[in-house]
């Protein structure tokens, strides 16, 4: 048995939210899950973590995709409700994929500086070998792979911290100068993010910018839409242009 759900019913979703969104539909749109239906298979051997991150890299992304399977086939969706999944890294794995220390905890995960410098010095370099962001491409490929299209694969929680836009606002000119004196970024975009919104193009259920009000839940766990926001204001030169 394999998850409740159909590509038709995704053609009913993405319309009943298209209709919302406009106005045009005359009822909310209402998710409603029970969990404990019979998945039709046995359990896997991997345990389930509320994190992505728990698992240790030397398991492979099937194995994780195959742990998510099994979770969403014990489910039922009803009304509104559709399957979905995100690498869950904790917020702010972006840190980790431009080469912050990534410490992984007993419930969260933390990202710490490797050195305190003024922001002025920092230097953000997308290296497309880097183990996190590697990782989180990995899964992202596993479960389109799996599911063809019948899971939405979110994008992993990039992070933000209030105090971070203060810093960010306050000295916008020398952290954009210290973006783009690295030569890896372009604006409006970082390299890493790219790659891993690059792969969730490979399926319908991903949203773009213009796109994410289609579905009527959060674009950042949909596509690029929030990252492009927050990094065209990380990279804005105050002047009206990025």
């Amino acid at each position: 048995m394999a998850i409740d759900f159909t590509v038709d019913r995704w053609e009913k979703i993405r319309e009943d939210a298209r209709e919302w969104w406009s106005g045009e539909l005359k009822r909310p749109l209402i998710q409603m899950t029970l969990r404990g239906r019979d998945p039709g298979r046995s359990e896997p051997v991997l345990p389930a973590y509320h994190r992505t991150a728990f698992y240790d890299f030397s398991v492979p992304a099937e194995d994780v995709v195959d742990r998510w399977d099994y979770e969403l086939s014990c489910v039922r969706f009803l009304g509104d409700a559709f399957p979905a999944r995100i690498p869950d890294f904790g917020p702010g794995v972006l840190a980790a994929f431009v080469g912050a220390k990534t410490e992984v905890g007993n419930d969260t995960v933390w990202f710490k500086p490797r050195t305190v410098m003024e922001v002025g010095e920092v230097r953000f370099e997308y290296d497309a070998d880097n183990p996190w962001y590697k990782r989180v491409r990995d899964l992202m490929r596993a479960a389109l792979v799996r599911w063809e299209g019948l899971v939405q694969v979110g994008m992993t929680d990039l992070g933000g911290e209030p105090g971070y836009s203060f810093d960010i606002s306050a000295r916008g000119a020398a952290v954009a100068g210290s973006v783009r004196s690295s030569g890896r970024c372009e604006a409006g975009d970082v390299g890493c993010a790219r790659g891993v919104v690059a792969v969730l193009r490979g399926t319908e259920q991903y949203s773009a910018a213009g796109e994410s009000r289609v579905y009527g839940v959060d674009a950042y766990l949909l596509g690029g839409a929030v990252l492009h926001v927050a990094v065209r204001f990380l990279l804005h030169d105050w002047s009206g242009d990025v």
